[in-house]
C-alpha cells in the first residue's frame, strides 16, 4: 500500500512538472496568434513581439521614431509628431483609416501614443475590438475598464536594456465607428 502512494504521488509531481513545462512554453511563443485577426489589427500590431505598435516602442527618440514609422508625418512640432495612415483598400466604397499621434518627454523620449482607428461600420469594429482585447489579454493578463470606459492593462515591457511600465487602453469611439488606442508610460 506505501509503495502504491508513492508511486501515485511521484505520478502526480510528474504531472505537475509536464504541465508546468506547457504553460510556460505558451506564454513563449514567438509569435501571438490572433484568432480571425482584421485587416486593420494585421496593419497596426507586430505580433512577432520586435516592436510595441508599428515599427514603434516607448522610449524611442523623436529621430527614432520619424525612421520607423512609415505613416504619412503631416505636423512636426516641437515634442510631437502626427501622422495619417490609410488602410489597405478594401471592398467598401469608404476609405478607413487612423491618426497617430506620438508625443515625447523632455528628454525627447517617446511616453505617449495615441491612435485614433477609423472603420465603417460597427460589425469591423466589434471585430477589431476582440482582436485588440485578445491580443493585449495574452501580452498582459487581466483588463481593467477606468471611469472613461476604457479597457486598461497595466504593462511592462524593456527597451534597450531599460525597465519600462506602461498602460495600454483601448476603447470604442463616442460619436462615429471606430477605436482609440492609448499608450503611456507610468
Amino acid at each position: 500500500m506505501m509503495k502504491s502512494n508513492i508511486k501515485y504521488f511521484v505520478l502526480l509531481i510528474l504531472i505537475a512538472i509536464i504541465v508546468v513545462l506547457i504553460v510556460f512554453k505558451i506564454k513563449k511563443k514567438d509569435k501571438v496568434t490572433i484568432d480571425n485577426p482584421s485587416i486593420y489589427f494585421e496593419s497596426l500590431y507586430d505580433t512577432k513581439g520586435k516592436h510595441l505598435f508599428r515599427a514603434v516602442d516607448l522610449m524611442m527618440t523623436k529621430k527614432n521614431v520619424l525612421s520607423n514609422e512609415k505613416a504619412t508625418l503631416f505636423e512636426e512640432p516641437d515634442n510631437n509628431l502626427f501622422y495619417a495612415y490609410s488602410f489597405p483598400v478594401d471592398s467598401t466604397p469608404f476609405g478607413e483609416y487612423l491618426d497617430l499621434k506620438y508625443f515625447f518627454n523632455e528628454n525627447n523620449q517617446l511616453d505617449i501614443i495615441m491612435c485614433n482607428v477609423y472603420l465603417n461600420d460597427s460589425i469591423q469594429e466589434d471585430k477589431m475590438i476582440k482582436n485588440l482585447n485578445q491580443y493585449y489579454s495574452y501580452l498582459y493578463g487581466r483588463k481593467e475598464v477606468d471611469e472613461f470606459k476604457y479597457d486598461v492593462w497595466n504593462a511592462h515591457t524593456t527597451y534597450q536594456k531599460e525597465d519600462v511600465d506602461f498602460t495600454v487602453a483601448i476603447r470604442k469611439m463616442q460619436e462615429e465607428y471606430g477605436i482609440n488606442i492609448e499608450y503611456n508610460i507610468n
